[in-house]
C-alpha cells in the first residue's frame, strides 16, 4: 500500500495542520508514503518555520512562484509532479489534506488523470473566498471534489453532522499526537498565593481574536497582581507587546506549555465563518492536553470545542465572554486542588489521541478502502 500525501503545509512548518501531519507521518512506515508540499518560503514569510521540526521521509517540495494566482499554479504543479512520481512509485491512493483548497484541487486533478482513489482529510470546513464571485466559483469546485472523493475524513462528530446535512458522507478520524513521556510533565501545583501563569501559544487571527480581546480586557479589569500572562505567537499585535514573546520553536513551545498553570484556548464569537467555528477542533487542544495542564476555553455555546472541554473534564469553558464569567472561571482555576484534578484528567484524555495508534488505524483504513474497491 503506497500513499501519496498532498498537503500545502508540512514540517518544518510548525502550524497546527503541519504539526498533526508530523505526528501522524512519524508513525507510518516511511517507505509507504511520499509527500508533496510547498517549499519553505511561505513558512519563513509567515514566521512559523522551525528548522529542527523535521521528518526523515520522502518529501517533494514545490515552489509557488511570485506571480498572480500562484496558489492555483500550485494545484497544477501538484498534478504534474504526481503524474511523474506515479510512474515509479505506483501509488495506491492519494491523501489530500485540508486546509488549502488548492492542494485539494491539485490532488483531484491528479486523481482524475491517474485514476487512483482520492481520500480527503479535512481539518476545517472547506471555506473559500468572501468575494461573492470567487466564492461561487470555489464552492462549485469544492462540491465537485467532495462528491468525487472515495473517502472523506473529518476530525469530530459535529463536523460529520455538518456535511451529513449536505448529503455528504464522511468518517470521523480524530487528531493525534505523540504522547510525552510522563516523567517530563510537571504536575506540581502552586499554592493559591503564588503567581498563576496563563499561557497562550499559536496564531492570533479572526478565528480567535475577539475571545482573546475579551479575556485580556477582563484580566485588566480584575487587576489581580498574581496573574502572569505569556503569549507565544508569531502574530504581531500592539495589545500583546508587554507579554508577547514571539514565535517559539516546537520544543521551546512545549516547555512553555508545561510550565503554565492554565492554558488559554479561545475561539471567536464574531468570526465571519461561524459554521467553521462550530466544528473546529484546534490542534493546540492536543498539545495543551499533552502538557498535562488545565484549559481555560473561551468558545461559543454548542461548538464542538465547548462540548469537548466540558464533557472531558479537562478545564473550564466560558461561553459568554463577559468579565464576570471570565473572572468566575479564573476563580475556579485558581484553586490548586481543582487544577490538579483537571491536569490528571488531561493526561488520561490525551491517551485517546495516541499518534502511534492513529497512524496504524489510518493505514488499515486506507488498505480496507482499497480492498473494498476491488470487490
Amino acid at each position: 500500500m503506497k500513499i501519496l500525501i498532498v498537503s500545502y503545509v508540512f514540517p518544518p512548518n510548525a502550524g497546527g495542520a503541519a504539526s498533526l501531519l508530523y505526528n501522524l507521518c512519524k508513525f507510518l512506515p516511511k517507505e509507504k508514503y511520499v509527500v508533496i508540499t510547498v517549499n519553505n518560503e511561505p513558512s519563513i514569510r509567515n514566521r512559523c518555520f522551525d528548522k529542527d521540526f523535521t521528518l526523515d521521509c520522502n518529501t517533494v517540495r514545490l515552489s509557488t512562484g511570485n506571480y498572480a494566482f500562484n496558489s492555483l499554479f500550485f494545484s497544477l504543479k501538484v498534478a504534474f509532479k504526481g503524474i511523474s512520481l506515479n510512474k515509479s512509485d505506483k501509488f495506491d491512493c492519494i491523501l489530500a489534506v485540508h486546509p488549502s483548497i488548492f492542494n485539494l484541487l491539485g490532488a483531484f486533478i491528479l486523481h482524475k488523470i491517474i485514476r487512483k482513489p482520492l481520500v480527503l482529510y479535512l481539518h476545517d470546513l472547506i471555506s473559500t473566498s468572501r468575494d461573492s464571485i470567487k466564492r461561487a466559483f470555489w464552492d462549485i469546485i469544492a462540491k465537485i471534489v467532495l462528491l468525487d472523493s472515495n473517502l472523506i475524513l473529518v476530525t469530530n462528530e459535529t463536523f460529520q453532522r455538518y456535511y451529513a446535512r449536505k448529503g455528504i458522507k464522511t468518517e470521523v478520524f480524530p487528531h493525534c499526537i505523540e504522547l510525552f513521556d510522563r516523567k517530563i510533565v510537571n504536575c506540581i501545583e502552586k499554592s493559591a498565593k503564588d503567581k498563576i501563569k496563563i499561557v497562550f501559544t499559536g496564531m492570533i487571527y479572526e478565528a480567535n481574536e475577539d475571545a482573546i480581546l475579551s479575556f485580556l480586557d477582563s484580566v485588566k479589569k480584575i487587576a489581580r497582581p498574581n496573574i502572569e500572562i505569556v503569549f507565544a505567537t508569531q502574530t504581531q499585535k500592539e495589545y500583546i507587546k508587554n507579554f508577547g514573546i514571539g514565535f517559539l520553536p516546537k520544543e521551546k513551545c512545549f516547555e512553555l506549555q508545561r510550565s503554565a498553570d492554565i492554558l488559554l484556548l479561545p475561539l471567536a464569537f464574531k468570526a465571519p465563518y461561524p459554521e467553521e467555528i462550530l466544528v473546529a477542533f484546534p490542534y493546540k487542544t492536543l498539545e495543551y492536553l499533552n502538557a498535562g495542564k488545565p484549559i481555560l476555553a473561551i468558545a461559543p455555546k454548542g461548538s464542538f470545542l465547548e462540548k469537548f472541554i466540558r464533557n472531558s473534564g479537562v478545564g473550564v469553558v466560558v461561553t459568554d465572554p463577559t468579565t464576570e464569567n471570565i473572572m468566575s472561571a479564573l476563580e475556579v482555576l485558581s484553586d490548586p486542588e481543582k487544577r490538579k484534578n483537571f491536569s490528571e484528567k488531561a493526561l488520561e484524555v490525551i491517551k485517546n489521541f495516541d499518534a502511534k495508534i492513529r497512524a496504524q488505524e489510518l493505514y488499515t483504513l486506507l488498505q480496507n478502502m482499497k480492498n473494498n474497491m476491488r470487490k
